[in-house]
């Protein structure tokens, strides 16, 4: 799954497989750590802003309907 990837990949939380029960019991108790919180909570920020935000879908958008008039 794309989203368990990118999450994943850069710190912005966890993702687990539905019935991975030992892997989230062990990110829950990673999470008791309030600097891995804080750490987790600016990696997803930055995640957010970088691929999820109102000016980064606009710029995909536009790139995309540039590509298909030059097209």
């Amino acid at each position: 799954n794309d989203l368990l990837d990118i999450v994943n990949k850069n710190n912005a939380g966890f993702i687990h497989v539905n019935g991975d029960d030992e892997h989230l019991l062990n990110s829950a108790i990673s999470l008791l750590d309030p600097t891995r919180r804080r750490v987790m909570g600016d990696c997803a920020h930055r995640l957010l802003e970088a691929e999820f935000s109102v000016g980064t879908a606009a710029r995909l958008i536009e790139d995309r309907l540039e590509s298909v008039a030059c097209g």
